[in-house]
C-alpha cells in the first residue's frame, strides 16, 4: 500500500496513452474538457516527482557523491527540451504571423522532413511532450541540488 498513488498515476498514464494511441493524440477530449496529452503530461510529471523522491531518500549518499555530474546532466535535458519548446512556439506564431494562420496549434501538424518519409507531429503534442520533459529535468536538478 506505499505506493498506491505511483501506481494509480502509472494507471492513468498508461491509459491516456492506449486511448490516444487509439483515437489520436489531440482528440476526442475526456469530459469535452481535456485532452489526454494534457493527462500524460501532469500524470508524467508527478509520477516523475514522486519515484524520484523515493529514490533520493533511498541513495541519498550515491546522489550527494554525484551531486555535480547529475547537475549537468539535468541542465543538459534541461536546455535541449527548453530550446524544442520555445521553437515549437516560435513556429507556431510564425505561421500566424507570415501567413495570416488563424489556427489553433491543435491543428497544426509539423513535418520535420519534407519530401522524406517521416512522421507529422501535431504541435501541441510536441509542445506537451517537451513541457514534461523540462519540468521533470528542473524538478530532478533542484532535487539533487537539495533545493526542494
Amino acid at each position: 500500500m506505499k505506493y498506491i498513488v505511483e501506481i494509480l498515476l502509472v494507471a492513468i498514464l498508461v491509459f491516456c496513452i492506449i486511448y490516444s494511441i487509439a483515437y489520436s493524440l489531440t482528440y476526442p477530449e475526456f469530459f469535452g474538457i481535456i485532452k489526454p496529452i494534457s493527462i500524460i503530461q501532469y500524470s508524467g510529471f508527478l509520477l516523475f516527482a514522486l519515484i524520484l523522491n523515493n529514490l533520493y531518500e533511498k541513495y541519498k549518499p550515491w546522489f550527494t557523491e554525484n551531486k555535480s555530474n547529475l547537475i549537468v546532466i539535468g541542465m543538459f535535458f534541461l536546455m535541449a527540451t527548453l530550446y524544442e519548446v520555445v521553437w515549437t512556439f516560435q513556429y507556431w506564431f510564425s505561421l500566424y504571423g507570415i501567413y495570416g494562420l488563424e489556427t489553433d496549434i491543435d491543428e497544426i501538424d509539423f513535418h520535420p522532413m519534407e519530401g522524406r518519409i517521416s512522421y507529422p507531429y501535431n504541435m501541441n503534442v510536441n509542445s506537451k511532450h517537451f513541457w514534461l520533459w523540462a519540468f521533470c529535468s528542473l524538478y530532478f536538478v533542484l532535487k539533487v541540488s537539495e533545493l526542494v
